[in-house]
């Protein structure tokens, strides 16, 4: 019996008459009608949950205008500023059926009283108060201004039925609308700032059937502590459908994040994400070998959450399905809990095409409205139409096979440097790189040696290259594409492990630079197989160079002593640098 509103102005005065005499009586049983007259001296209704600053001014029974008897109960409220203010009558407990049906006689100064349902789901507990779950069920609203008004709620069973969905996103999958009752009859007050003088009177129950318990139940009900707003989510975690474990536990430890001016913050500081396809291993041995966050192809569940938390990592996932409803109206929306908030960014998918921007946009205004954590960047990859898409979200993965590939590393630069333009002008985006061959190239392999070679590793130097090329063209993170875990035995998974293990340690060393510096110039150098590119962070330079001479992916020979004796010596012109600079190499 709760309605949803959500709309803001300043501070009038509220005055609510609510004419009432509770007087809860059962009828026989082949009737079951529960009636509330509101006619003792003694007031029945008690403020609810609420985010609105008030000052009663008047609450007490009184004999002025009745709508039935010789009496009802008024409060005369001043309001501030805010988007809640309930009161409620409780009731003995009444089962949800459909020939439930709940009215009641309201006269206010202004229109859009509303009159709700609180239910409660005993078959259903809410993992972060241990009690069961409550929601509310939207009945009518007032239309009319200083006369009397019945309002209902009607067909209570079917209303339960339609918020299933959400429920499930907000407490998870294990959901039971079995043997819900109703505990109170609620009114939705508030409507904008002011003066409101609302007036109930006579309330009905027809239709009722007693739930267990009876008056011992109501009770019980009346003294169980209450979060302030049991139709949105603020400390439960809105997860999976099918996920039932225990959620993560949120704490002050996880800083928010978002994108200021094309860079990703974490606290307020730039923040380069170094990232990993997570196959099954522990989040510690992920992070020991350099990683500060792990791709998930599925929404993290609780456990993983807390997995994260305690490695110090982050996640970035899909955001888990939500309830087919109108987002016009925010309060029919479950939302994600702080036990989300190691979640870095949401993956919304690869591989999007213009045809994909209609259903982007709807899911990503879906998922922005849900997030109780404002600013949490919206990523996904595309394969066409990126100008299009990236209106929908807030940055953009440029993923394209090209180790083991016939592209030369010089033009997959060129590619890396073409992707911004194809995108809404200012754009960030991070760049997906390979681990493990093509899995054709790893089947002619295997059908050539007659060994297995289910993951074939990519040359290390090969992978740096490619990382270095993706720093050079802008990318503000990069994630290391991964099909198969890199905690094995093997010798392909230790191979894997440590070519990525070095690379994190030269990425640490680029992260200023590649968090938050920007493309200055381009170096000339006198061999013309070595590109340098100059990067510009505050008032410090970096200056990138790497080989990238013809087949230059793969990697022929390492020096580890030195340069051959035969080496022409090296020059490099770095614009930008006054000649008095000592270089720092």
């Amino acid at each position: 019996m709760t309605r949803h509103l959500h709309r803001r102005r300043t501070f009038p005065l509220l005055a609510l008459a609510v004419c009432c005499s509770l007087a809860v009586s059962p009828q026989p049983a082949d009737s079951a009608v529960f009636e509330e007259r509101f006619e003792g001296p003694v007031v029945s209704l008690r403020r609810a949950e609420s985010d609105v600053d008030i000052r009663e001014i008047a609450h007490a029974r009184t004999t002025t205008a009745a709508h039935g008897g010789a009496a009802c109960e008024q409060v005369v409220l001043e309001a501030a500023t805010g988007t809640r203010l309930r009161y409620e009558q409780p009731i003995d407990p009444v089962r949800v059926i459909d020939e439930l049906a709940v009215s009641l006689w309201v006269r206010a100064n202004r229109p859009d009283i509303g009159l709700l349902l609180r239910v409660r789901l005993p078959r259903s507990i809410d993992r972060n108060t241990g009690a069961p779950v409550e929601t509310i069920i939207v009945g009518s609203m007032s239309r009319r201004i200083d006369a009397w008004e019945r309002l209902a709620v009607v067909q209570p069973a079917e209303a339960l039925a339609r918020q299933l969905p959400a429920l499930r996103a907000e407490h998870g999958g294990d959901i039971d609308l079995g043997e819900a009752y109703v505990t109170a009859v609620v009114l939705e007050l508030y409507s904008s700032p002011g003066r409101y003088e609302v007036a109930v009177d006579d309330l009905e129950v027809s239709g009722a059937f007693p739930a267990a318990g009876g008056r011992a139940a109501a009770q019980a009900v009346r003294e169980t502590p209450r979060s302030p707003s049991p139709s949105t989510v603020s400390d439960a975690a809105v997860m999976p459908a099918a996920y039932t474990e225990q959620t993560a536990t949120a704490t002050a430890d996880d800083p928010p994040a978002g994108i200021l001016r094309g860079v990703l913050e974490v606290a307020g500081m730039p923040f380069f994400p170094r990232v990993i396809d997570h196959n099954g291993e522990p989040l510690e041995l992920l992070a020991r070998l350099g990683f500060n966050t792990v791709r998930l192809r599925e929404p993290a569940d609780g456990r993983l959450l807390e997995e994260a938390r305690q490695a110090g990592m982050w996640i970035i996932c899909p955001p888990p399905e939500l309830p087919d409803v109108d987002v016009r109206d925010p309060a029919s929306l479950p939302a994600f809990s702080a036990s989300w908030n190691r979640v870095l960014m949401w993956d919304f998918g690869d591989g999007l095409t213009a045809d994909d921007a209609e259903q982007l946009a709807e899911r990503a205004r879906r998922v922005k409205t849900c997030d109780l954590r404002p600013g949490r960047p919206a990523i996904a990859s595309a394969d066409s139409g990126l100008r299009t898409l990236s209106r929908h979200v807030d940055m953009l993965v440029s993923r394209r096979r090209v180790l083991g590939t016939s592209l030369e590393l010089e033009g997959y630069l060129e590619w890396l440097r073409q992707q911004p333009r194809l995108a809404r002008p200012g754009t960030p985006f991070m760049v997906s790189i390979d681990s493990e061959a093509d899995p054709l190239a790893a089947a002619q392999v295997m059908a050539l040696s007659g060994r297995p070679a289910e993951s074939l590793p990519v040359d290390p130097g090969s992978l740096h290259l490619a990382s270095y090329a993706a720093v050079a063209a802008g990318a503000r993170g990069l994630i290391v594409s991964s099909r198969h875990r890199i905690d094995g035995d093997d010798a392909a998974s230790r191979m894997r492990a440590a070519a990525v293990e070095r690379l994190n340690i030269d990425l640490s060393i680029l992260e200023p630079w590649a968090a938050a510096g920007r493309f200055a110039s381009t170096a000339t150098t006198s061999d013309p197989d070595v590109e340098a590119v100059v990067l510009e962070a505050v008032r410090a330079r970096m200056v990138l160079a790497w080989r990238s001479a013809q087949g230059s992916q793969v990697v022929a020979r390492a020096y580890e002593r030195g340069l051959p004796d035969d080496a022409a010596e090296l020059t490099m012109v770095v614009p930008g640098c006054p000649s008095r600079i000592r270089p720092g190499w």
